[in-house]
């Protein structure tokens, strides 16, 4: 007999088990220290021997100061990315960090691990801790089916080596959620879907921070439905350690604490560290001692104005006495960004703040008061509705010192991850606690394309689109006989820091499909994304059938390509080569080939259908003024591409394929923004 499926929530600092007990009710599992404070958590964090093996983790490891360069912690901003990716983090861990063949390795003693495997090896501290039946008895053992969470911004690499750290570290049946998903699964218990209320989900956690916006409503089946009403937004780089950093490079300067200031320098510019120098281990222990109490401080200004720490320095305490105010003013950039980040998601989702029923809080930092502070000002106009809500949150916390019951920062999301697991796992056949909710579709969060010889680029699948997706395209270039044509595989993301959009390539590979006399080329590619948002890219060549097929891509890090550009259908031409000249897409001697007449009228009855019922939903009293515009866009677009086809006859297959594109591009918009009926949406999906 099997172990009950739990949810993890693996964070960056700390992880967080849930299950269902035995009263069904959602529970916390506990750790090896018991029933204590630290037992409600795992710290992230593993301690290696010099010989490079784990001999501890969780608190035992991190409050390990003897040898600070062998604790390893806060993998979950290094997992999936490039060495690239990864520089701005390097000044924040004590442990050596470099280049490797696929994204970076972490050097221990005479062994080097990638951040999948560090993850594997914490989850495996988990998994054997959450089977320990004295600590946890109503969960049995072994342990097999696991939901794991990942924050909404994580790509399909960062999310494919998250999958693969839970299988290693012995889980045999492994699903992913995002974070915020999450979330606003245990929260929606408490809210009717019958008014389909719109909740915005702020996950600012220990290292990455990720707001989503969800409309709870009734599923086909009659069940409450977490759908995504847009795609999530995020910044992978902005989190509590960040504030963590903000205190230590206070009181380093404050204190004029040189060497430190030195030694965290030299971890950033990736310099050599001589670690058989008694002066430079000293340093290494102070500075990681200084950001525990750092960590400690800024916990404390959450319910206190201000909190002295102490910390051992060249063989004496030094003492720090710090305010909320102070630390508010040093924080201020990151409480700046955070602020940002929320009124952009509410803007991209084409709604307005008014629009949102509730805000759920997740996350450590949202323990902090002017946290909560900024949120009340992004939403000062919704006074009925969220304003309200975050009221009985504060007077709550002031009359206890806790968030309310079910909308525990620290606890949701572990919450929400078991909740899953049990409806697909569970033996009683019913979900979890106070009802029953099941998890939506998800949707694209970037635009993914197919990039030839690392100059010209095509959108396949774009961002906001229902998954499962597919895009695709003929395409064609020059080779020599013999030779390959490169193809790579990128997304289109959103810069964080400056709001515009950039091309990242995140796989290279080459296909040989067969060239004409003239060295022309001519093939098939398609992307595929799951409901897993797991990727598969295929390409045919046209000629000879001949097929590559890469499934689950996980390169990790490729460059940004130059001169990023708004997201266009077409090919995208304005991507400078090396020498600054321009480059387009060679065409391909053999014709592209053709829709047949029935194909043509067959795609014109069902744009018409899509349209004559958006028309219906447009002139409805249920559509809100942005919904309506997003609407309208997709309707217009759709009536251009009908407009194209011929009257009688074939069509060229690009403009049959357009009509399919906006016509799935129409009933996305619809069904995002619940304007559908589950008979509505079946009469779309059958035409």
């Amino acid at each position: 007999m099997t172990g009950k499926p739990v949810g993890i929530d693996l964070g960056t600092y700390n992880s967080v088990v849930a299950y269902e007990g035995s009263d069904g009710e959602l529970k916390i599992a506990k750790s090896d220290y018991g029933a204590t404070a630290q037992g409600t958590v795992f710290p992230s964090f593993v301690k290696f021997d010099a010989l490079g093996n784990p001999v501890s983790f969780g608190e035992y490891a991190r409050l390990d100061i003897a040898s600070p360069s062998q604790v390893v912690w806060g993998v979950k901003r290094l997992i999936g990315k490039g060495y690239e990716q990864i520089k701005p983090e390097l000044g924040k861990f004590l442990y050596k960090i470099d280049p490797g063949r696929q994204g970076v390795v972490i050097r221990q003693g005479e062994k080097e691990y990638n951040p999948t495997e560090i993850s594997a090896k914490i989850l495996g501290w988990i998994k054997k801790s959450i089977e320990n039946n004295t600590l946890n008895p109503f969960i049995g053992r072994p342990v097999e089916n696991v939901v794991i969470t990942h924050p909404a911004y994580f790509d399909e690499v960062e999310k494919n080596e998250t999958r693969k750290a839970t299988e290693q570290a012995g889980f045999s049946e492994v699903k992913l959620i995002t974070e915020p998903e999450a979330s606003a699964l245990s929260y929606g218990l408490q809210l009717d879907p019958q008014q389909k209320p719109y909740i915005m989900v702020i996950d600012w956690g220990a290292g990455t921070l990720d707001i989503a916006i969800h409309q709870l409503i009734l599923g086909k089946d009659g069940i409450p439905t977490m759908a995504k009403a847009s795609p999530p937004h995020g910044n992978l780089h902005l989190g509590g350690i960040d504030m963590d950093d903000a205190i230590v490079n206070w009181v380093i300067k404050s204190q004029n604490l040189q060497d430190l200031a030195d030694l965290r320098g030299r971890l950033r510019r990736c310099e050599p560290i001589d670690l058989d120098s008694e002066d430079t281990m000293s340093a290494l222990r102070s500075a990681m001692k200084l950001n525990e109490e750092a960590q400690e401080a800024k916990i404390e200004l959450s319910t206190t104005e201000s909190t002295t720490r102490r910390f051992p320095y060249r063989g004496k305490q030094l003492v720090f006495t710090i305010t909320r105010k102070q630390l508010e003013k040093e924080i201020e950039p990151l409480l700046h960004q955070f602020r940002q980040h929320a009124e952009w998601m509410v803007k991209d989702a084409g709604i307005s703040v008014k629009d949102i029923t509730r805000v759920l809080l997740v996350g450590g930092p949202m323990k902090m008061p002017c946290a909560r502070r900024l949120v009340r000002e992004v939403f000062s106009s919704n006074k009925k509705g969220v304003i309200d809500q975050l009221k009985k949150i504060e007077k709550y916390i002031e009359e206890t010192g806790e968030f309310p019951p079910g909308a525990d920062p620290m606890y949701c999301v572990a919450k929400g991850a078991a909740l899953y697991a049990e409806q697909l796992w569970g033996t009683n056949g019913r979900a979890v606690g106070t009802g029953a909710i099941k998890k939506g579709r998800g949707m694209t969060s970037f635009h993914y394309g197919i990039l030839l010889s690392r100059v010209v680029g095509t959108i396949l699948i774009e961002r906001e689109t229902v998954l499962p997706a597919h895009g695709e395209a003929v395409l064609g270039g020059q080779i020599q006989i013999g030779g390959s044509q490169p193809v790579s595989m990128y997304k289109m993301e959103l810069d964080p820091a400056t709001f515009k959009y950039q091309y990242v390539v995140r796989g290279n590979y080459d296909f040989s499909p067969c060239p004409d006399s003239a060295g022309q080329t001519q093939f098939y590619a398609a992307l595929d994304i799951d409901d897993d948002a797991n990727v598969t890219a295929t390409f045919v060549d046209s000629r000879t059938g001949s097929k590559m097929t890469l499934i689950d891509l996980d390169s990790i890090g490729g460059p940004v390509i130059p001169k990023p550009v708004e997201p266009k259908r077409k090919f995208i031409t304005d991507i400078d080569e090396p020498n600054g000249t321009e480059t387009h897409l060679p065409q391909p001697t053999k014709p592209i080939k053709f829709a047949t007449p029935d194909m043509v009228q067959t795609a014109r009855r069902k744009a018409r259908g899509h349209l004559q019922l958006a028309r219906q939903k447009l002139n409805g009293p249920d559509i809100t003024a942005n919904a309506k515009k997003l609407v309208q866009d997709a309707f217009s677009d759709l009536e251009k591409t009908v407009a194209a086809l011929p009257a009688q006859g074939p069509a060229p297959y690009k403009n049959w394929e357009d009509v399919q594109h906006r016509c799935e591009e129409l009933r996305n918009r619809l069904h995002a923004r619940g304007l559908l009926t589950e008979q509505e949406e079946q009469l779309l999906s059958m035409e």
